[in-house]
């Protein structure tokens, strides 16, 4: 019982990890409406060039944890089912 209360909550992390990253790509990466192709100019107009490239950056790396975040839950969820059906109930006497 114990590995299907964990693979429940990893199934509501994969869930908000899915949702962050679907957030991200269309906020950021959308080609009609994103913010990177919407006002890059004012971006690189504004903005110090070292301070531009670290927020491009850190949104890339945050787009990819949740990403790759996502698909480590599931991953995980699989093995908690697995080891609860392999499980071996304990004789009590």
């Amino acid at each position: 019982m114990r590995f299907v209360v964990l693979a429940i909550i990893l199934v509501m992390i994969a869930g908000f990890f899915h949702i962050m990253f679907i957030m991200f790509d269309n906020i950021y990466y959308n080609d009609d409406n994103g913010i990177f192709t919407l006002i890059p100019e004012h971006f690189n107009n504004s903005m110090h060039s070292d301070t531009a490239n670290d927020s491009w950056n850190t949104t890339g790396m945050l787009r990819d944890v949740f990403g790759w975040g996502r698909i480590i839950c599931i991953g995980l969820v699989i093995g908690c089912i697995t080891l609860e059906a392999v499980d071996k109930p304990r004789i009590t006497g």
